[in-house]
């Protein structure tokens, strides 16, 4: 079993900080109750942990839900490291943790019918951020979790005015932390790694690039980066891995 719910288990069991508690008349044992509340819908772990005082102690300990945010990214995709799990208080890891199902609530009560698009309201950010430094990238991409986002900016080569040699024009990849996802103190986004790509002359009118962002594990990020050649049908593939 996972070392942080083991904690918790011991911190739930009678004569520790919480004496008294006793699963005995749920036969239940408290590991299966967690185990059970993983596999669970985090909306429904919230409204078991209100069924009694007993539920509520434990299914509102931390490291319970650090495990039920984790299996909840795993399900749906979301990298691990878009959220601070040490920092972060049990109230913010629910709402992380049941993020997912609260957005799809408000899309099924504000979404119309597609035949009745035209009566749709456009929803109302309660707050909007803008920074014009990554509008000018021309290729970007927003890693799930809403944290991390890959730009990719071109820089043209010069040409020397007597000689009419063109330098070599490259392209830097560049990822980018946005904040952890709720966190209104943060103001601007920090550049964490980027790669420069050397190659021939990208013609900005025809270049057309394809990214695609692979989570590897809980420490990394693998991009890949495809664009065809200049006076060519084949296309370049230029890939990076980028820690956090």
């Amino acid at each position: 079993m996972d070392p942080a719910a083991r904690s918790a288990l011991s911190s739930s069991s009678p004569g520790t900080s919480n004496p008294g508690l006793c699963f005995d008349y749920l036969h239940l044992p408290n590991d299966l109750w967690i185990e059970v509340a993983v596999e669970l819908d985090p909306l429904d772990v919230l409204a078991l942990s209100k069924a009694c005082r007993t539920l509520h102690s434990l299914l509102t300990e931390k490291a319970i839900w650090i495990r039920i945010l984790r299996s909840t990214m795993k399900r749906l995709g979301p990298f691990i490291p878009s959220y601070s799990l040490p920092s972060m208080s049990v109230q913010e890891l629910q709402r992380a943790a049941t993020g997912p199902w609260r957005w799809e609530r408000v899309l099924q009560t504000k979404g119309v019918p597609h035949a009745r698009l035209p009566e749709a309201k456009p929803l109302d950010p309660i707050i909007l951020k803008k920074w014009d430094m990554l509008l000018s990238n021309g290729y970007v991409h927003l890693v799930p979790g809403g944290r991390f986002m890959f730009t990719v900016h071109i820089q043209h080569g010069k040409t020397a005015p007597q000689s009419g040699i063109t330098s070599e024009s490259s392209a830097t990849i560049a990822l980018w932390d946005m904040g952890s996802p709720g966190d209104a103190s943060f103001t601007e986004p920090a550049r964490v790694a980027n790669c420069k790509v050397n190659s021939e002359v990208f013609d900005r009118m025809q270049l057309r690039i394809v990214m695609e962002v692979s989570v590897m594990g809980e420490t990394s990020l693998r991009i890949a980066v495809g664009y065809p050649r200049p006076c060519s049908q084949r296309t370049r593939c230029v890939t990076s891995e980028a820690p956090v």
